[in-house]
């Protein structure tokens, strides 16, 4: 997975999917995080590695209905976040 680099004043918006579940991961200036589902496709959770390459934390976590494609891969999240 290609990430770009963040740029400190810069809103970011990544979006991943459809298909193999979907994520939306918006990070907000100078460093907040919110996750909205957690799109884990066998294996990969694309959240977490999403979080892990910026060494972010996320502020917020957001399930949006609970489909298996949706909630695979929050747990990692949740976990990040409050550890």
């Amino acid at each position: 997975m290609s990430l770009p680099n963040l740029k400190s004043e810069a809103l970011q918006l990544f979006v991943f999917g459809p298909g193999r579940g979907e994520l939306v991961a918006v990070r907000s200036p100078p460093g907040a995080w919110l996750v909205v589902d957690g799109c884990q496709a066998s294996k990969t959770s694309y959240a977490s590695r999403l979080l892990d390459h910026y060494g972010a934390r996320p502020a917020i976590v957001v399930l949006t209905h609970p489909h298996q494609d949706h909630y695979l891969g929050l747990q990692e999240v949740i976990d990040a976040a409050t550890s």
